[in-house]
């Protein structure tokens, strides 16, 4: 493509954006405040409803995999935030509704996962903004390394 002074022409492709156009050679802002806003959360509540009704519901943990390892919402599947581009085209559906959890309320990694799969096509995306911290402080079923607790 003809490049054009400062002009980014990856971004004007009559195509689904795939894993290739993720942070490789292209240098994308991501702003905090509002990537928060832009998606839909679901509360510990709610939370708790889907993953106990809805049969295509999955949980996907964004945190790194030692995050995840040490501690993690029961069924939660990892796929961490860094590997979302690599690995969700090949773990999850695209008509599957996908439930991004972090580590808690101030972290921006849920947002973020998001942001990654619906840019992927991912249409059925929601975020559990409490994240880990949430979920244990309601007492909830978690495992991993410090051993498993149900609910």
């Amino acid at each position: 493509m003809k490049r054009d002074r400062g002009v980014d022409d990856r971004w004007n492709l009559d195509r689904p954006v795939n894993a290739s156009d993720f942070n490789k050679t292209n240098s994308v802002a991501i702003f905090a405040g509002p990537l928060l806003d832009m998606y839909p959360g679901v509360t510990t509540e709610e939370l708790g409803s889907i993953l106990r009704k809805e049969d295509k519901a999955v949980m996907i943990d964004v945190r790194t995999r030692k995050e995840y390892e040490e501690a993690h919402i029961c069924g939660a599947l990892s796929i961490p935030l860094a590997s979302i581009e690599e690995k969700a085209d090949r773990l999850l559906k695209k008509d599957d509704l996908i439930v991004v959890c972090g580590q808690g309320p101030d972290s921006l990694e849920s947002a973020v996962g998001v942001d990654k799969l619906v840019t992927m096509m991912f249409e059925n995306v929601t975020r559990y903004p409490g994240g880990l911290e949430e979920w244990t402080k309601a007492g909830l079923c978690t495992e991993g390394g410090i051993g498993k607790k149900a609910a």
